[in-house]
């Protein structure tokens, strides 16, 4: 079983995880798209809920500044305080990303206006946000997205050409869901392995555009 089946790191952070993990379907997709994204990168880069930082050691070989922003009591970041009001000048990065941010913050759309407000013209925006998710970090849990909803969103915040991707579609959303029940079970445990790749597999095959994650990109106008 131990190397059939390959329980989620303790303390949680975020990880390319394996078929034999059970947040494979949640994490695998998201790390395969921010390499693309975060890969092309360059300049001054913000990371809004930047947390332990695991997505830092994939930006580009362009980026010649990573400031990390959370809130009070986070460590290992350069700033503390509330995304609803950032304690940067306007127009000082060249992009800003935020990874499964939004739906912690109240008020979403203000925090992607802030964002707007720091990038510089032509400035990129990388956000994820979940679509299909449980309860967690209670109380501080208020939002899931859609497709049109984020879209929405970031047009109304004033960014440009906003494009949203689904990691991980119907069957991924079903099988993730499944997976963070049957982690709890030994017998649950040995189905995981087998029920990531069926559900990866199976993702092109759904009829309903169910999103487990979403991934916003678009640009500051210039």
């Amino acid at each position: 079983m131990a190397r059939w089946y390959v329980p989620t790191p303790s303390p949680y952070v975020s990880h390319p995880a394996t078929w034999h993990q059970p947040l494979h379907l949640h994490l695998a997709p998201m790390w395969s798209e921010l390499r693309v994204c975060l890969g092309a990168l360059h300049g001054r880069v913000l990371d809004v809920g930047a947390g332990s930082q695991p997505y830092r050691s994939i930006v580009g070989p362009g980026v010649t500044e990573y400031v990390t922003f959370d809130q009070a009591g986070m460590r290992d970041v350069t700033h503390h305080g509330d995304a609803h009001r950032l304690p940067f000048a306007d127009q000082g990065f060249d992009a800003v990303v935020a990874f499964q941010v939004l739906e912690h913050c109240e008020r979403p759309g203000e925090v992607l206006r802030e964002m707007f407000r720091v990038a510089v013209p032509g400035g990129a925006l990388v956000v994820t946000v979940p679509s299909v998710w449980p309860d967690h970090e209670l109380p501080r849990d208020f939002w899931r997205f859609t497709r049109p909803g984020l879209t929405a969103l970031a047009l109304e915040a004033g960014w440009e050409s906003p494009t949203v991707t689904s990691l991980g579609g119907f069957w991924s959303a079903l099988g993730q869901m499944a997976a963070l029940e049957l982690q709890h079970h030994a017998l649950g445990r040995a189905v995981i392995p087998v029920m990531n790749v069926v559900a990866r597999r199976a993702d092109a095959t759904a009829r309903q555009p169910l999103a487990l994650n979403l991934l916003l990109r678009a640009t500051r106008p210039r």
